[in-house]
């Protein structure tokens, strides 16, 4: 389910920390609701209640590379998603740049709350 050779993180790193805040901040705002930025948020949550079809999956992991490209510190590698209890599983690996160094947050979108949480 979940590669062994990265170590998984909660955003725990003081370097990475902003970061992976403000992204899921972004992924909790729907687009559009933002006074003054438009741009800013998600429409991420429109596929969390879609049926789970290959053409979800590849609109909600396109939707996570698009807010992730608005912050020039990430570095994307890989996003993931996976059908999960009540939700949406999205597995990320990204590097924090000027460091570089790859890291896989897991972000769980919960269908019952309408909230992103890192797990």
């Amino acid at each position: 389910f979940f590669s062994s050779r990265r170590r998984h993180t909660r955003c725990s790193r003081d370097w990475s920390s902003d970061v992976c805040s403000s992204d899921l901040n972004a992924l909790n705002i729907r687009r559009g609701e933002k006074v003054g930025q438009p741009g800013y948020g998600t429409t991420i949550w429109s596929f969390v209640f879609e049926p789970n079809t290959v053409d979800t999956q590849f609109s909600l992991e396109d939707e996570i590379r698009r807010v992730a490209s608005l912050d020039p510190r990430i570095i994307m590698n890989t996003v993931k998603s996976y059908v999960h209890e009540n939700g949406i599983l999205v597995e990320v690996e990204m590097a924090v740049s000027p460091f570089n160094q790859a890291q896989t947050i897991n972000i769980f979108f919960n269908s019952n709350t309408n909230n992103a949480a890192l797990q």
